[in-house]
């Protein structure tokens, strides 16, 4: 499979649908920092689009991505430090990738300064509810958390 474009992939999460193919990744580009990055090609592979750049985290690291696709929407969630420990971000799109919603928390820890990490997510289509899960320490020993959003 072609690479899209950028350098230093740490880690990627591909979808592969009869509509083409759609990577997210954490990338490494200019800065220090990894960036969450998303890519499309409506050629199963062959050839993709520029990348867009899905985070607002300056100066921070975010990785561990993670996406879920059903029909046009599109959920990508990923590990963040930019409030100086790690929490769970994500952002939606509702066009298959063509814009997405500035980027949010998902997780509920507050200033908690526990780790919330490696999220992973997936879209019911049947009832139209997108859920995503991650190591959460709040509590001590990594534990897992959920959070569900009904996707309207």
């Amino acid at each position: 499979m072609p690479r899209p474009a950028g350098s230093g992939r740490c880690d990627a999460h591909r979808n592969f649908g009869h509509i083409g193919a759609d990577i997210v990744r954490a990338d490494q580009r200019q800065d220090p920092d990894t960036d969450i990055r998303y890519t499309r090609s409506p050629a199963g592979g062959r050839r993709f689009a520029a990348s867009a750049r899905l985070d607002a985290g300056e100066s921070a690291n975010q990785w561990h991505p993670a996406l879920a696709v059903d029909g046009e929407d599109l959920l990508v969630a990923w590990q963040d430090n930019r409030l100086g420990d790690n929490d769970i971000f994500f952002a939606r799109s509702r066009d298959r990738g063509v814009s997405f919603v500035p980027d949010a928390r998902l997780d509920d820890s507050g200033s908690d300064p526990s780790e919330q990490t490696r999220p992973h997510v997936a879209i019911d289509p049947a009832t139209r509810t997108a859920y995503a899960v991650w190591e959460d320490e709040r509590l001590g020993p990594a534990a897992i958390a959920v959070a569900k959003m009904p996707l309207e």
